[in-house]
């Protein structure tokens, strides 16, 4: 596989990450093992997923800190041991199948070197160490230093993890371009810029940093006039087959 770094400049177009993997055609939850499948079919080159800590600190592919709105019950996830989980069904349109919450560990089991992994880590208020540990050890254990980037809101996250692992590409995700985020986009420990879509209008502005970009969360054709021709490393989709198939076919 192309790494991360040569995408680009390799394939003439940029990458196509489902967000949260794809939930449009078999309405299986965000973040499981069925909603990556979906999006590899539809022809994503990788998935944006989000992880967070279980109690026995464990690595899990989870958005949300509580578990109400995708599983009905009212727990922090930072309250669930990770052998609790597969005692968990989320909620889902789809009533073919039963679907739980998957650790990191089982992604990357499921589907290896074959796709590109964005892994945001959700803003913590406590320490990173475990959580940085643990990644490391798994990144390292499948081999996938040259299929993944780790992004987040947190310069912190991005700023230790970097001083612990430099040579995996690190994200700062932003909704505004103010001072305090051109600010932190400067820093040598933020690589990929990944401002959400409604920001392309500063993309002027942004670029002269001289930085990759990812944008979130891409799902309007109007915006396709502006991704066309652009230097941009990738961008996070709710509908993979709509903009692989109109804007960024090869």
């Amino acid at each position: 596989m192309i790494p991360i770094k040569s995408f680009t400049h390799e394939m003439k177009r940029p990458m196509i990450l489902g967000h949260r993997g794809s939930t449009k055609i078999k309405k299986y939850p965000e973040n499981t093992l069925q909603a990556f499948i979906e999006a590899i079919e539809l022809g994503a080159d990788g998935i944006e997923l989000d992880v967070r800590m279980t109690k026995d600190n464990q690595l899990v592919v989870f958005h949300d800190s509580d578990l109400s709105r995708l599983a009905g019950i009212n727990t922090k996830l930072s309250k669930i041991y990770s052998m609790e989980l597969q005692d968990i069904t989320l909620l889902s349109q789809n009533e073919d199948r039963r679907t739980t919450i998957p650790l990191l560990k089982d992604v990357f089991e499921s589907f290896g070197s074959q796709i590109f992994y964005n892994i945001e880590v959700k803003k913590y208020m406590g320490s990173y160490r475990y959580l940085i540990k643990e990644l490391h050890q798994l990144l390292h254990m499948y081999r996938l230093k040259e299929n993944v980037w780790i992004s987040s809101f947190d310069p912190r996250f991005l700023w230790e993890y970097g001083r612990f692992e430099p040579e995996i590409m690190r994200g700062f995700l932003l909704d505004k371009w103010n001072l305090y985020t051109r600010y932190i986009c400067r820093f040598d420990f933020v690589n990929i810029i990944h401002p959400c879509i409604d920001l392309w209008s500063f993309w002027d502005e942004m670029q002269q940093i001289k930085k990759s970009f990812c944008f979130w969360t891409v799902n309007d054709m109007l915006h396709q006039d502006f991704l066309k021709n652009r230097d941009i490393l990738g961008i996070i989709t709710d509908d993979i087959a709509k903009f692989r198939r109109s804007l960024f076919t090869e």
